[in-house]
């Protein structure tokens, strides 16, 4: 029996669907695939790495997925979207764009990427972080749709987007952050009353329908009017809504505001996942642990859904571009009270249409 093979610390071999032989290099801020490492380039890289270098990437193969991300990147439309949601982007798809770099787009079928998703789906432990899981999951697929779009529409480079066939691994009721209930929002709100950093920050997230990064930014400069303000670090896109009264309520009562509405213990404003964590322990306090201030953004979604707003009104609330989305953040609207309503048109179209019903009537 052969002896399997000891390779360098930080060292390992994987065997990439083609079947061909590939090692990887993984190391606290060092991620890259390299050369065999009994190789003389691999002996040279190694070195390197033990310093802390990763190695200067190749020039990337012609209409690679290491080409489409170089493409993707330097795209208008890329670059026109703010930094936050650049980050997201990266953090979401650098690990397939590291894994798949030499592979032709063109060979990407839809069971490929539901095998990544399926991949991502299962939470593991990296250093301290835990990973993975179904909203992560619902994330990649997103934006590998995004990416593919980019390879198929602008590019021409494949005629359909495997992506956008591939089928989802989740129905909505399993990923995703949860959206908050009517009853939620009141136990929330008894726990953390009005004058409160953390009463302020729920009815900002609920009348606003801002999104994390949005929300810590948000200073007295974008109040005028009686509306809100504000452009989307995520689209780039213009922000106008109404204030809404008891969002009013929520900053009147504070009993100072510096340049932004929410501020850390020490004064300073809040870093987008400085935010979400603050806040997490808040919803702790009022013993909601499921809950996040991104569900908010969904409570205020389903309330619109459940009045009747119709699609491009939500679309509008939401900062959307296509139905889809709408329908990712109605998902938990009351369907009772939506058929309920359907229902009723029907009824009052045709009685207006109906003479002799209207003299029944």
């Amino acid at each position: 029996m052969a002896r399997k093979r000891k390779l360098p610390r930080y060292v390992t071999a994987v065997v990439d669907r083609h079947g061909k032989q590939r090692y990887r290099y993984r190391r606290q801020g060092l991620d890259f695939y390299m050369p065999d490492p009994d190789s003389a380039e691999g002996k040279q890289i190694l070195v390197k790495a033990a310093e802390g270098l990763a190695p200067r990437k190749t020039r990337v193969q012609p209409k690679s997925i290491g080409d489409l991300f170089e493409r993707f990147y330097s795209s208008a439309k890329f670059n026109r979207a703010g930094a936050g949601w650049q980050r997201l982007v990266r953090a979401t798809l650098e690990e397939f764009r590291n894994e798949a770099r030499d592979i032709p787009v063109s060979d990407f079928m839809d069971s490929h990427i539901e095998t990544l998703v399926v991949r991502r789906s299962q939470k593991r432990t990296v250093g301290k972080r835990t990973v993975g899981g179904p909203a992560a999951a619902a994330r990649l697929h997103e934006q590998l749709m995004r990416l593919f779009d980019f390879a198929h529409r602008k590019l021409r480079w494949i005629d359909v987007n495997p992506a956008r066939e591939a089928d989802k691994l989740f129905d909505g009721k399993g990923a995703g952050y949860h959206t908050w209930t009517e009853e939620e929002i009141a136990q929330f709100q008894r726990r953390h009353p009005l004058g409160t950093r953390a009463r302020l920050a729920c009815e900002i997230a609920l009348w606003t329908g801002l999104r994390r990064g949005d929300i810590a930014k948000l200073g007295p400069a974008n109040i005028a009017g009686g509306r809100v303000t504000a452009v989307a670090g995520k689209t780039g896109k213009g922000i106008d809504v109404l204030l809404a009264p008891d969002l009013k309520a929520a900053i009147d009562a504070m009993p100072s505001i510096g340049e932004t509405f929410l501020v850390t213990s020490q004064g300073k404003p809040f870093s987008e996942a400085g935010l979400g964590n603050w806040f997490r322990e808040r919803c702790d306090e009022a013993d909601l642990p499921h809950c996040s201030i991104h569900g908010l953004r969904k409570a205020l979604t389903k309330r619109a859904a459940e009045a009747a707003a119709t699609q491009q009104e939500l679309k509008a609330l939401g900062q959307w571009s296509s139905d889809s989305d709408v329908a990712t953040y109605t998902a938990a609207a009351n369907q009772r009270k939506l058929a309920d309503a359907a229902i009723q048109r029907v009824i009052q179209s045709r009685t207006e249409s109906n003479p002799l019903e209207k003299v029944d009537n």
